[in-house]
């Protein structure tokens, strides 16, 4: 029985040492650090390009406002209409919208145009148009003032 004692009392002396060192600040940190979630992330939907058309035949529109978006060339540009980076279509000047439907003249050395479209067939495209609005007639002449 005092043997027993004694291991009990060894131990309990030991283990006191082991809670003075915890108590003097020694801290075993792990040696991994954390890394991030390992699920996929999920895609946005909701960040999507909203292509097709903003601007109705026989609006008015300002200068720079974007008619058309879209991705590839399905609307061409017509009359003081130009396109920009991405194929949008947008008005250079101030004016009325007007959208016609029209046989294409196609360059046909340019072997996308040869590759996409055949030569027997037609092709009509729809035109964007912008119709400036009319100047003043309030004009004088040099020599008058």
């Amino acid at each position: 029985m005092a043997a027993y004692l004694q291991r009990i009392n060894l131990f309990s002396q030991k283990f006191a040492k082991g809670i003075q060192n915890f108590s003097t600040g020694t801290v075993r940190y792990a040696k991994v650090s954390k890394s991030g979630t390992s699920k996929p992330r999920k895609v946005n939907r909701d960040k999507r390009k909203d292509f097709g058309v903003r601007i109705q035949d026989g609006s008015f529109v300002n200068p720079g406002t974007i008619l058309v978006r879209q991705r590839h060339l399905h609307a061409c540009p017509g009359l003081n209409v130009g396109i920009g980076f991405i194929a949008d279509l947008y008005a250079k000047v101030a004016g009325k919208v007007v959208v016609t439907y029209e046989k294409t003249n196609l360059k046909t050395d340019n072997y996308l145009v040869f590759t996409k479209y055949p030569d027997s067939l037609p092709l009509y495209k729809t035109y964007y148009n912008v119709i400036p609005a009319p100047q003043h007639q309030r004009f004088k002449l040099v020599e008058t003032i």
